[in-house]
């Protein structure tokens, strides 16, 4: 094997992550799997270039071609020479485009020539998913792959599994972008009060990640209404101030959120609903075991928030995080599907395994309130249960 010395990831990580793919392509009676989308061409082969990891638009998309026989195979545009394929990234099959040729057909042509001339192959169909190829595109594969004998399914459940689970390597990278995100938060919690330029402190927390090793993902500065806006160019007023912030750490993404009261005091409604919030987290925390399945934490959380006075009014307790902020599993019932991630499908994980990692973040609300309150930490699923990636403190903090 070549040994690419600006591959993001090392060597023994690579084996683990295609040695797995094989593993899943088994269980799910899969030939082989198709990637597009940027996030899985960049996890299955270490590859640094920005046309890739960023997906940019106009650029010939780069696709990833694993098989049972723990073969990786990049179709790209550059021949296999070059120093983007030499020096950043694992695989050393390339199937380069030839003159003129649609990328449908050079995967095609990849798929024929390497031993996938029959069969099912998956792709990224489902939700939680995106194609990196165009709807003319991944028409002509369809079609043309059918004529090789080829039937493209829906392969996004082996992804789902595969990239639910990380790897030590992958939980000590979420741990340095969840301390870069502790470090923003703190600033912004410290520095914010009324009257304070929104963009500005964004820009600020911002760059207190970046002196922490990691880039500035994500500084939202939020106020009700305006959840998950972007900050304004406004100044801060009297009231609750929310910090939603997420660091990026060489790819891996934490998700975080704590609120901060100005100038007034919380009402007693309003503090208990905001403890029930952090007692929450506690509880996740403590009933979050490997085997478990989701819907039996969800549910011994509803019963707890019941039994406070609130309502949890969507049937979940959070979300993946890894190369994307939001990504699979999402925390909820296993038996039916949800909204935006296809929870309850076939292959879908639906019991914690060691390896994951999630933000915890259950909506919780009191229904005589027009606002509810999030306190959102990022954790790992451990052989004993479940360990934040980060300690912060979870209190609500009043500047008055």
């Amino acid at each position: 094997m070549k040994k690419p010395r600006y591959a993001d990831f090392p060597e023994n990580e690579y084996n683990w992550r295609i040695r797995r793919t094989a593993e899943l392509l088994k269980e799910g009676d899969l030939d082989g799997l198709i990637l597009t989308q940027s996030e899985n061409v960049y996890y299955t082969t270490g590859i640094q270039h920005v046309d890739v990891v960023k997906n940019i638009k106009d650029m010939p998309p780069t696709a990833t071609l694993l098989t049972r026989d723990q073969e990786t195979i990049i179709v790209g545009r550059w021949p296999c020479s070059h120093v983007i394929l030499q020096e950043t990234c694992w695989p050393e099959i390339v199937v380069s485009y030839r003159q003129n040729e649609n990328p449908a057909e050079a995967i095609v042509r990849a798929l024929k020539e390497y031993g996938l001339s029959e069969g099912k192959v998956g792709m990224e169909l489902d939700g939680g998913m995106r194609l990196g190829l165009s709807v003319n595109e991944f028409e002509v594969l369809k079609r043309q792959a059918s004529k090789l004998g080829v039937e493209i399914v829906d392969g996004s459940s082996v992804v789902w599994r595969l990239r639910s689970v990380k790897s030590n390597f992958e939980i000590e990278r979420l741990r340095r972008s969840a301390h870069a995100t502790c470090k923003a938060l703190e600033y912004a919690i410290e520095e914010v009060d009324i009257g304070v330029d929104e963009i500005e402190l964004a820009q600020k927390a911002g760059r207190v990640m970046m002196e922490n090793g990691a880039f500035w993902y994500n500084t939202q500065v939020l106020y009700p209404p305006f959840w998950a806006c972007v900050a304004f160019d406004a100044k801060i007023q009297k009231g609750y101030v929310c910090f939603d912030f997420g660091a990026e750490y060489r790819h891996y993404l934490t998700d975080m959120h704590r609120v901060v009261l100005l100038g007034m005091k919380p009402t007693e409604r309003e503090r208990h609903l905001y403890d029930v919030r952090v007692e929450a987290n506690e509880i996740i925390q403590k009933t979050v075991k490997p085997g478990k399945r989701f819907d039996e934490v969800l549910t011994e959380l509803k019963a707890f928030v019941e039994r406070s006075g609130c309502v949890m009014p969507e049937n979940h307790i959070g979300h993946g995080i890894g190369l994307e902020v939001h990504e699979p599993p999402k925390i909820g019932l296993s038996t039916e599907p949800q909204t935006y991630s296809g929870s309850g499908t076939p292959g879908y994980p639906t019991k914690f395994e060691v390896g994951m990692v999630f933000a915890l973040e259950p909506s919780i609300q009191d229904p005589k309130l027009p606002i509810s309150f999030n306190c959102e930490d990022d954790a790992v699923v451990t052989e004993t249960g479940c360990e934040l990636l980060a300690e912060f403190p979870r209190e609500m903090w009043i500047k008055l």
